[in-house]
């Protein structure tokens, strides 16, 4: 049998069906992973140049070699123009995430301020994914949480919006806690009118829109007239509420620019490649974000382009005015681009003199200096020693790892938690509910969830982790085989280990199919810990799913089992309670009020739960 091209020879081979047309090509490696996604006006000339290895600058040279020798498939896909192959190369690196190419997303959902406009009396509230299409207004992402929150708490202190949610808000009869702590103003019970409520989120609009200055001025100003007319209730809370608003924006006096910017640096020599993003809003710098891009195979302008599309989304739009040490590939293109999502102009500067310099500098500064450059490099070195460990060919850089949890043998569940580059990779954790499985079989549990997993269209992970010990990977091991024996033409190839529970004061073991022992880990070692770490989150990830099932199951049943109840009753009393703890706590006459059920079903409610509870305290 003829063996297989791979690398340059199978570009070489290819090249002569490339088209001379613009497009994009996705290049694969021997687990059908993409490892890189390229745009080109001409697919043949761009090609060409991976066949020549000369053709590649001195200073990244080698990267481009260890890319293309794991290449065992190359595809692509033609565009009408180079703008066409610009945004679809953008789109496949959001999708795929390949290993060498550039994406400055994280996997963390960052927190936004919500402000609900279109209620009667909006609260501000702190959320993980903005609905861009409910009407209300969204600031952020907000990177660092405590900050955050800390905000949020200042702002319900100087501007005392409701903090109960809707439900809430409709059931509550009296003033709460904060009202009386003058933390709210009680609008659920008439105590301040929609206008004045209306003038009050005006002003946090303002303040949150970088306007703090011009609100302290109109509360100052409104303070003065209302002590003037002799109102000076009011002018007191207006005083109370100018001075923390001062206080505030006192301790926020580091500007670094005018009005909002980011500022992009960049630092490249032989062996690395870091952009640095600083990013000013209103005036104050609110984040600086630095990426490792070392094996990426691009030089630093391509990288800037790849980085600019990968990085502003519809979540994370640009600001009017991004600042840049070098011209991006395509400027025209991508300065397009970001218009597009801002729907407005944004302009892509590389400034030679001023503040706008200085802030460009500063960047540039942040990427020469690496601060998180150790945490990646501890990464790669806690990989490379799994793979020497564990006597894998290549550095695991996808990872992937399946636990199992269970209630006293019922409701069995899996998890299954991927690592990319020795980091949580969210987007690609999966969870199972596993049906027909005997009670507390954990090997039926991971033979079903395996199997699913191996059958399943996502890339496959070069390193799988079975929590457990030689018994669990035993069966994972079978499973793998019967799988290659049904396919035999997926040449894709998976390395197993298994990770056990060390005895008392002794590590963590881990085991290797067709291996006695385990593999000759210290206590302490960087690749220990990360097999750890990994399955230590496969197990918060199953227990998290199967304590909410159980919580549902919980809920369904103890409702269901109230006689004469029915589903349009249990409705009816999740529509006027928040949970079944309220439910639990409320009288008869509260269910009968709150819910309109009859007085006989809501004696019968409160009756039944009654009981249950004194069940539990019995048993």
């Amino acid at each position: 049998m003829a063996q297989q091209l791979t690398g340059f020879a199978l570009i070489a081979q290819t090249l002569p069906k490339a088209p001379q047309a613009p497009g994009v090509y996705l290049m694969k490696n021997k687990n059908g992973a993409i490892i890189y996604v390229g745009k080109a006006l001409s697919l043949r000339k761009r090609l060409a140049n991976y066949a020549r290895k000369e053709e590649f600058p001195g200073y990244y040279r080698h990267k481009v070699q260890t890319m293309v020798e794991q290449v065992v498939s190359l595809e692509w896909m033609v565009t009408r123009n180079e703008k066409e192959a610009l945004l679809l190369e953008s789109n496949l690196i959001k999708l795929h995430k390949p290993r060498y190419n550039v994406d400055l997303r994280d996997d963390k959902t960052y927190p936004y301020f919500r402000l609900a406009l279109k209620d009667p009396f909006p609260r501000l509230h702190l959320v993980r994914r903005p609905d861009r299409k409910d009407g209300a207004r969204y600031w952020g992402p907000l990177e660092n949480v405590g900050a955050a929150r800390h905000t949020l708490a200042m702002l319900q202190k100087t501007f005392p919006l409701r903090r109960c949610s809707n439900r809430q808000m409709q059931n509550r009869s009296r003033a709460c806690l904060n009202y009386e702590m003058k933390r709210c103003l009680a609008p659920c019970v008439g105590k301040i009118g929609q206008e004045e409520y209306a003038g009050l989120v005006r002003q946090i609009e303002a303040f949150l829109d970088g306007q703090g200055s011009k609100v302290a001025g109109e509360l100052e100003q409104a303070m003065q007239q209302a002590a003037q007319a002799e109102n000076f209730e009011l002018a007191a809370r207006l005083r109370d509420r100018w001075q923390a608003l001062t206080r505030t924006m006192e301790s926020q006096q580091v500007s670094v620019a005018e009005g909002d910017a980011d500022a992009w640096g960049i630092f490249a020599d032989e062996s690395n490649l870091r952009i640095a993003i600083l990013r000013m809003r209103g005036g104050q710098l609110i984040s600086s974000q630095i990426n490792d891009l070392s094996q990426a195979p691009l030089t630093p302008a391509a990288a800037l382009t790849q980085g600019l599309l990968t990085f502003y989304s519809a979540d994370t739009p640009p600001p009017p005015l991004i600042l840049l040490a070098q011209a991006p590939e395509d400027l025209s293109l991508v300065a397009e681009y970001a218009a597009s999502i801002r729907q407005g102009k944004v302009e892509l500067k590389m400034p030679l003199r001023g503040q706008k310099l200085k802030l460009v500098e500063l960047a540039n500064a942040n990427a020469k200096a690496a601060e998180n450059a150790s945490e990646q490099a501890s990464g790669q070195q806690a990989l490379r020693q799994v793979m020497q460990k564990l006597g894998l060919n290549d550095a695991p850089q996808r990872m992937e790892c399946l636990d199992i949890s269970h209630l006293g043998g019922t409701l069995t569940v899996a998890s299954i938690v991927c690592f990319v580059a020795a980091r949580p990779h969210r987007p690609a954790y999966r969870r199972y509910q596993l049906a027909d499985v005997p009670p507390a079989d954990d090997y039926a549990a991971i033979q079903q969830a395996f199997t699913r997993r191996l059958n399943s269209s996502r890339p496959w992970p070069e390193l799988f982790v079975i929590d457990g010990g030689k018994g669990q990977l035993a069966i994972a091991s079978a499973v793998y085989q019967q799988y290659k024996k049904k396919r035999p033409d997926d040449e894709r190839e998976l390395a197993l280990a298994s990770i056990a529970k060390g005895q008392e004061d002794e590590p963590d073991k881990i085991y290797l199919p067709g291996r006695k022992n385990p593999v000759n880990f210290r206590p302490r070692e960087a690749g220990l810990a990360l097999l750890m770490f990994m399955r230590d989150e496969a197990h918060r990830v199953a227990i998290t799913y199967q304590r909410s099932l159980r919580q549902k199951a919980l809920t369904r049943s103890v409702l269901d089992e109230v006689p004469g109840l029915g589903k349009n009753g249990i409705k009816k009393l999740w529509q006027a309670f928040a949970s079944l703890k309220e439910i639990k706590a409320a009288s008869a006459p509260e269910i009968c009020a709150k819910a309109g059920l009859n007085q006989a079903l809501a004696s019968r409610v409160e009756s039944f739960l009654a009981n249950l509870e004194a069940l539990k305290e019995r048993g």
